[in-house]
């Protein structure tokens, strides 16, 4: 781990961290390493590099020049074969306390004040050549390696990294791992296993325990380690004589992870029936989806058998592809071959290159007899996408993904574009070239160009170029579509290869004043109008939903600067709206037969005016419909008393009437014998 700050509390002096990390800048700069007490003073005169800081019981490798104000010196050297233990007396406790602060390749000039040598307990202070308690003591130090050295299991295992690996990762299960191994016996030194390469999986319950715990997620690719481990954790105490191991030995193996190969277990039981192998890493952290076309090469094989020859295609994530199918045959139960790619292209990056092992006899498909592999490297995929807010009707294929852009528009944004429209036959084979523009603008969500159209741009990015696939009510058969006089649109499926040039996005609510947000409000109510006489129940319900969101608040009313008598009908105004809207959406909600939803939104509606006779009305008639007879009663009755007259409220009240003679008689029949 990151060792900055090595020995250090967190406190207010800046020199207790920045004394970890000093860099070329702080060349020259003296800084003390003692909290404070200016005992222990360290002047940089080489930087060092990385991160690490020496720990407690950590290894170095350094060199130490002692002089004193006496002219005494003394030089201290610690070599790769004999590495200072940190914290042993082979170096004075304030030297210690400097070294904890230093890096790898870092040469200081620390001064001690205050030292007595009596500490370290070494020849140069037993032969009587100290200097005086309260005399300075200065140590050129350069230090040459640091050796991390962590305990596993208690100190069972003590691992000393002898050479740091790369990067981040660590060797994870189910990875086949490569590396050169040697081991000698921890008690004689003598070898039993001279250094070769050894392969193994990571996770092998076979191995000796030591794998599991010192080397899988603990070791970096090119890592090299010492690893000291007690027989329990080794080969036990049975030893393997085959080996040349005794009973109970403790052994001392050095272990350099040179590579891996990543695997992962893509079965939803994590049974190892599908093994997913990494052999070329790709580039990104996105994968695949369903309906992405990806740009494949692929070879398919079963034992020593070539199924199919490594060739390039394109191939729909999701796709049932007959032609694979039917030479692969079903892979395992309820599994095909297509199946079985789609899941391998979704854990694919970019640029990589992969193998997929399907285990015969796990997956229960013994009729094989032989593992089937599908080795896959993906060039690159076109993000196909469905549109939100289109019922899954209208999809998205990207054929140009501006990478350097990211804000995309909003509802009511301007939007400039360009686009052909093309006919699609039933057999999805593109046909003529319907319609042509190199510009046109409008407002997003005010339907003035093709349906498809307004939905998608929501989900463009400028610069981005994109194929739109939309059937026939979602282009030019679409009841929102105004044809132009005198020109006639085919009724059909259509694509569309749609350009977003540039977009204005519209302000948010809360960027609004009072009289933007009134003039919003009432907007989105008439949009949601028109899309109800359309027959267009859920755009209608999103517009008046859109319309009580603009609607202002106590806020706004107390910022507006207006006549006193203007802002009480404002605030009549905004009221009578939202309560419109509330029981619009209401309507709409029953001709979508959802009457729980309707019932909701007329209560909203009572929350703001309870003697509201449409709200009354609509909830009367959605409960009515929910079969809740006796509040839709209540209901209605209430609405009757505030308008007599009104015919359809007096044809629910006779609909409640007949329902009621309807359960009535039910009951009678379920009920009456019981008494007799």
């Amino acid at each position: 781990g990151i060792g900055g700050m090595a020995g250090f509390g967190a406190g207010d002096d800046p020199d207790e961290w920045k004394v970890t990390m000093m860099d070329e800048a702080d060349v020259g700069k003296e800084l003390d390493c003692s909290r404070g007490e200016k005992k222990v003073m360290k002047k940089l005169l080489r930087a060092g590099r990385g991160y690490e800081n020496p720990k407690q019981n950590w290894e170095v490798v350094l060199t130490a020049e002692r002089k004193d104000e006496n002219g005494l010196s003394e030089r201290i050297v610690a070599t790769d074969e004999d590495r200072i233990i940190v914290g042993s007396d082979r170096l004075p406790s304030g030297l210690t306390v400097a070294l904890k602060t230093m890096r790898k390749g870092e040469t200081a000039l620390v001064t001690l004040r205050g030292h007595d040598d009596a500490d370290r307990g070494d020849s140069a202070a037993q032969s009587g050549s100290g200097a005086a308690a309260d005399a300075a003591i200065q140590y050129e130090v350069h230090l040459e390696r640091i050796v991390e050295v962590a305990e596993i299991e208690d100190g069972k295992i003590v691992k000393k990294t002898l050479r740091e690996g790369e990067g981040y990762e660590a060797l994870e299960d189910l990875w086949r791992a490569r590396t050169r191994v040697s081991g000698r016996l921890a008690s004689s030194g003598q070898v039993f296993w001279q250094e070769s390469e050894f392969s193994f999986t990571a996770g092998d319950p076979s191995l000796p325990a030591f794998w599991a715990l010192a080397v899988v997620g603990k070791m970096k690719k090119r890592e090299l380690a010492e690893l000291t481990v007690s027989s329990d954790l080794a080969w036990g105490e049975k030893g393997d004589a085959s080996i040349g191991v005794p009973p109970n030995a403790d052994v001392v193996i050095n272990v350099e992870l040179e590579d891996w190969v990543e695997i992962v277990d893509l079965s939803a039981s994590k049974d190892r029936s599908l093994l997913k192998s990494t052999l070329a890493k790709g580039e990104g952290w996105e994968r695949a989806r369903e309906r992405f076309e990806c740009d494949i090469d692929l070879q398919v094989t079963r034992g020593g058998e070539v199924l199919i020859p490594s060739e390039r295609s394109v191939f729909a994530v999701g796709e049932e592809r007959a032609a694979l199918n039917e030479i692969c045959g079903d892979v395992a139960p309820k599994l095909s071959a297509s199946a079985a790619l789609s899941k391998l292209l979704k854990n694919m990056q970019v640029g990589e290159t992969a193998e997929l092992r399907l285990d015969d006899e796990r997956l229960g498909s013994a009729k094989h007899g032989a593992d089937t592999r599908f080795k896959a490297t993906l060039h690159s995929y076109l993000k196909v996408e469905e549109v939100p807010h289109t019922y899954l009707a209208v999809t998205k294929k990207v054929l140009h993904d501006p990478t350097d852009m990211f804000d995309r528009p909003n509802e009511d944004s301007l939007c400039k574009v360009a686009f052909k429209v093309f006919t699609v036959d039933e057999s999805g084979v593109r046909g003529d070239l319907v319609e042509e523009t190199e510009l046109t603008d409008f407002v997003q969500g005010e339907r003035k160009v093709l349906p498809c159209i307004d939905a998608a741009v929501r989900e463009m990015k400028k610069g981005e170029r994109s194929v739109i696939s939309a059937p026939a009510e979602w282009a030019y058969g679409s009841v929102e579509y105004e044809a132009t006089e005198g020109v006639d649109r085919p009724r059909s499926r259509v694509e569309v290869e749609l350009e977003l040039l540039d977009f204005v996005k519209a302000k948010d609510a809360f960027e609004m004043d009072i009289s933007e947000k009134l003039a919003m409000q009432a907007k989105k109510k008439e949009q949601g109008n028109q899309q109800f006489k359309r027959g267009l129940y859920k755009e209608a319900v999103k517009k008046y939903e859109a319309s009580n969101r603009f609607a202002p608040g106590d806020a706004d009313f107390q910022k507006a600067e207006v006549p006193e008598s203007e802002l009480v009908e404002m605030r009549a105004g905004v009221l009578r709206q939202r309560v419109a809207c509330f029981v619009n959406i209401a309507n709409a909600q029953t001709k979508l037969g959802d009457h729980n939803a309707a019932i909701t939104s007329c209560t909203s509606a009572l929350e703001l005016d309870r003697d509201n006779v449409k709200a009354l009305f609509r909830r009367g008639e959605a409960l009515l419909a929910a079969d809740e007879l006796e509040r839709a009663k209540s209901d209605l009755l209430a609405a009757a008393r505030a308008a007599p007259k009104d015919r359809q409220i007096r044809q629910l009240l006779e609909g409640l009437k007949a329902k009621q003679a309807a359960q009535k008689s039910k009951d009678k029949r379920l009920f009456g014998g019981m008494f007799a």
